[in-house]
């Protein structure tokens, strides 16, 4: 049993080792097709130094070796007349690579500094592309873990590495063909050794990617953690609820676990590596061995003979050098090919080719009809059969406890997921067949867990609507319908205010923080306002004046607004009760307060306590 559990493994090995060979190929593909994006010319012109910078090693040795059998010719003959021109033409052939290596190192630094900024904007373009249901997925965060643990360094170090095999391999190729050119056998002897190292590096290489691997769950904790000695609310809190030490013993616990792992790999690889060097060594001599017994049978000059041991030893030291380092670029390789997974990423909302686009001045018609959703890899439903509209300039209330489908229904509209039954309809328009940015552009919306924009003042609040000309002017309104402008205008620069104390700007509490994010919502001004527990951190005297200046928004305009204080939504034209994913009660404050079921016992509830 335990030797077929071994063949099996030793075949999945294989199969891992072949499968990361194809994978390598194609995405130095499709990183080559990047590199030359980034720069055609700088890119072009490294890999052509690159190779002729191959060439030049095996061209030197080789008039090196007919300058020695000039100089033999001489003492033998007393024959000059090859010597100097010879000495010429090597001493240009040795001049010339110098020079091209200077460059060449120019050519390769200037590259992956183009590169490297192309690349880090190339992905953080795709990872802003994501779908939100593919980033709030635990799966696919393991491989944002494992694929960005490391930045874009698997990348950039496959470009850099694979520039200098190119090199590398024209050397061989060159150096091979001239040893086996003198003698076939010195050349099988040579690769034929070498063929340990690379085994043992591709080996290797993997089972450190797949502890990588089955520790991506671990080191995202510990990502978590680390938060608690870095983002200054956390340390706040971690010092007041006096858990760093818990978190640090954690963390620990973590590397330690993560480094025996690896460290036991590291050791387990210098073992078999040492072994694999002896291999090589006695390949080396075997090769020497032959070149010089060849020189005391006659069979060679002298010249050729130098020009053997040069090659031999380039060829020795290049192929052992290529295999290493082609191992390590297949270790590389299996951290990129999970940068190249998320580039590929399929979409999970997908739109329609030719999608359509709502033409409208006034906010449209929107319609939940027989909705139900749960969310992926759930088994019950968030929403069960939700029908509902909001017709055009209405404001409308979402109301009920928590977990009861509130936040599901505005992820929903705004197309975060799909539904798994019904439909999202806008003017009787599928939401599935609608342009997403042409939607997203009617929308002005306030998550619940809204985001800082640590900018001036005016950036910060403008920054909501990037299609509109700045305009101080509506910046300034906007601020004083969030009541924003509060606290801004007491401050000395006022609007050019820099925000964030980390970049030595005004420090925010959450209340003013949310106020500024509700600002950037006015100032968008979009059809459809989408506001998730807008005055959740704000004091009660704020929050009403905010409630004033969105009832006095334009009738053209539409409102979704989700709040557990009741009162601040009793001038909605309509409010639907949710729970347990079902609409329990639907009307007007009024007409809920008269049918005296729960709306009106929680309402007079929350009454009884402001009270």
């Amino acid at each position: 049993m335990g030797s077929e559990k071994k063949t099996e493994t030793t075949t999945k090995n294989k199969a891992k080792s072949l499968a990361n060979f194809k994978k390598f190929l194609k995405n130095v593909i499709i990183f080559s097709k990047l590199a030359f994006k980034s720069s055609p010319f700088t890119f072009s012109s490294t890999v052509v130094l690159s190779i002729i910078m191959g060439i030049f090693p095996v061209v030197t040795s080789k008039f090196f070796g007919n300058l020695v059998d000039s100089i033999a010719n001489f003492i033998k003959n007393g024959n000059t007349g090859n010597v100097w021109p010879t000495l010429i033409i090597y001493t240009v052939v040795s001049i010339i690579p110098i020079v091209l290596g200077v460059l060449e190192s120019a050519a390769v630094m200037v590259f992956l500094l183009k590169f490297t900024s192309y690349i880090e904007v190339y992905i953080l373009k795709i990872r802003g592309e994501l779908d939100i249901a593919h980033i709030e997925n635990s799966k696919f965060q393991d491989l944002l873990q494992r694929s960005f643990n490391n930045g874009v360094q698997p990348i950039i170090q496959i470009m850099d590495f694979g520039i200098e095999m190119i090199k590398i391999m024209v050397i061989v190729i060159m150096s091979s063909v001239a040893i086996l050119f003198i003698d076939w056998k010195i050349f099988l002897l040579v690769v034929v050794l070498s063929i340990p190292k690379f085994i043992i590096e591709v080996k290797y290489g993997g089972l450190s990617w797949s502890i990588n691997a089955e520790n991506s769950r671990e080191q995202r904790v510990y990502q978590n953690l680390k938060v608690f000695f870095i983002n200054k609310f956390s340390v706040i809190e971690s010092k007041l609820f006096q858990i760093q030490n818990l978190f640090l013993n954690k963390i620990e616990n973590i590397f330690t676990d993560f480094n025996k792992k690896r460290i036991d790999n590291e050791y387990s690889r210098a073992r078999f590596r040492i072994f694999s060097e002896i291999l090589s060594g006695v390949g080396m001599f075997a090769g020497l061995g032959l070149a010089i017994n060849g020189v005391l049978e006659g069979k060679t000059s002298v010249g050729t003979i130098v020009f053997l041991f040069s090659v031999i030893s380039f060829f020795n030291s290049n192929v052992t050098t290529f295999l290493m380092w082609f191992a390590r670029l297949l270790e590389r390789n299996l951290y990129a090919s999970d940068i190249v997974e998320v580039i590929n990423t399929k979409p999970i909302i997908k739109e329609l080719k030719s999608p359509k686009k709502i033409i409208s001045k006034i906010a449209p018609e929107i319609e939940f009809k027989n909705v139900s959703f749960k969310y992926p890899g759930q088994k019950n439903y968030v929403l069960k059969n939700i029908s509902f509209k909001i017709k055009p300039g209405e404001k409308i209330g979402l109301v009920g406890h928590n977990g009861a489908g509130k936040t599901t229904i505005i992820r929903l509209l705004l197309r975060i997921h799909d539904p798994n039954k019904g439909q999202v309809l806008i003017n009787g328009i599928d939401l599935k067949n609608l342009s997403l940015n042409d939607w997203w552009s009617k929308l002005a919306v306030l998550p619940q867990d809204f985001s800082s924009f640590n900018f001036e003042a005016k950036h910060s609040i403008s920054y909501g609507n990037i299609n509109k000309q700045f305009n101080l002017e509506k910046v300034k309104r906007a601020a004083r319908q969030s009541t924003a402008s509060d606290f801004i205008e007491s401050w000395e620069d006022q609007y050019d205010q820099m925000i964030g104390v980390e970049f030595g700007g005004a420090e925010l509490s959450k209340g003013e923080r949310q106020k500024m994010a509700l600002a950037r919502v006015f100032y968008r001004d979009s059809q459809i306002f989408v506001l998730d527990e807008p005055t959740a951190a704000i004091d009660s005297k704020s929050t009403s004046e905010i409630f004033r200046n969105i009832e006095a928004i334009s009738s053209k305009q539409s409102m979704l607004i989700i709040s557990h204080n009741f009162a601040t939504l009793r001038r909605a034209n309509k409010i639907i009760f949710l729970d347990d994913g079902k609409i329990i009660e639907e009307g007007s404050h009024d007409e809920l307060m008269q049918d005296k079921k729960l709306y009106s016992e929680l309402y007079e509830q929350q009454k009884g306590e402001y009270e």
